[in-house]
């Protein structure tokens, strides 16, 4: 008997401590449809160095990190990494360079919450001899790298698909608003601006059953069901996108190899969407972003005309799918080493 309130705390105690090793956990899944950035790519430390001297080999890698949510596999297409050197004279390859490599890379996940992360190493580069690198006492070269990638951005948010001939104009349970500076979706390309609408497309008999009075010999009676037929507006609901490239690179659509130039349309987004369990048809599909960076497209339900008298709260959704073209370049500095003029 006298044990009971010590096992009793015990048992508070350890119940507490379970309860908030519940609480920490994986990242919330809210958190990881964040950001603007699909794979980050760098060179990697003293990988080519800023300065090397002349008649010296060094290593050439990149350090790629997926920080968006689209995990890049076998399903989804693998990221092609390539090295440019076609520009180089005081750089020759030390042995075998790879020019390209295919790579897999793990999006943000509540598993993986940062993304996935790997190292390319393409070789080693020779730097040139004195003789060759002649009287200047430096030489510039540029070494480029490239990516491309498949990608995709989804996009979801609540509308209010709004009548305008609503039965209860005077207490509507929703208001479209159109919206824009949404954040980013865990992708290089986001919806910034999203506005939606009712659009008249013709009108429909609707039959509406309703009380009437009922006359003999021109006295009220009584009251008798009657049916009523009148017209009334058929409407589609239109939502339009705004689609912004928001990366440091450039979409693409391919209709053969990722990263062949000759098959790539460069800048356009394939854009599909949905409301509630409704399809929509988006036009164009295939949207083109200007030099701005910006495109539109308007998506609407051709197949399920919405006749309601009432407004009502559904969950719009879009899917862009798009290749992603990104480069960056590293300048390397030739230095003589001392005594060559002695």
């Amino acid at each position: 008997m006298t044990h009971r309130p010590r096992n009793l705390i015990l048992t508070l105690l350890l119940a507490a401590v379970l309860i908030s090793c519940q609480q920490v956990g994986p990242q919330d899944q809210t958190t990881t449809y964040t950001g603007t950035n699909g794979v980050t790519m760098t060179f990697e430390d003293n990988s080519p160095p800023r300065t090397v001297y002349d008649d010296k080999a060094f290593p050439v890698s990149l350090r790629l990190h997926n920080r968006g949510t689209t995990s890049i596999n076998d399903s989804t297409g693998y990221l092609h990494a390539e090295l440019n050197t076609q520009n180089l004279y005081y750089l020759t390859p030390a042995g075998t360079i790879q020019p390209s490599t295919t790579v897999e890379l793990d999006g943000k996940s509540n598993v993986r919450p940062r993304g996935q992360e790997q190292s390319v190493l393409f070789g080693q580069f020779q730097t040139a001899n004195r003789s060759e690198i002649g009287e200047r006492q430096n030489a510039e070269e540029t070494v480029q790298a490239r990516i491309c990638y498949p990608y995709r951005t989804d996009f979801s948010t609540t509308l209010c698909v709004e009548n305008p001939y609503d039965a209860r104009r005077n207490n509507p349970l929703c208001t479209a608003q159109a919206a824009s500076s949404y954040g980013g979706s865990g992708a290089p390309v986001a919806v910034s601006r999203i506005e939606n609408r009712m659009v008249p497309v013709g009108q429909a008999s609707q039959v509406i059953d309703r009380q009437g009075l009922s006359f003999y010999d021109d006295r009220i009676i009584g009251t008798r069901d009657v049916q009523e037929e009148t017209e009334r507006v058929v409407q589609q609901p239109v939502v339009q996108l705004t689609v912004r490239n928001v990366g440091d690179g450039r979409p693409a659509l391919n209709d053969g190899e990722l990263c062949a130039t000759e098959t790539r349309t460069a800048n356009q987004v394939r854009v599909d969407a949905s409301l509630g369990n409704a399809s929509l048809t988006c036009k164009p599909q295939l949207v083109r972003l200007g030099p701005d960076g910006v495109g539109t497209t308007r998506c609407r339900d051709e197949d399920q005309r919405l006749t309601i008298n009432s407004n009502y709260q559904s969950i719009f959704s879009a899917e862009l799918n798009y290749n992603y073209i990104t480069t960056t370049t590293k300048d390397i500095n030739i230095r003589q080493r001392q005594g060559f003029n002695r």
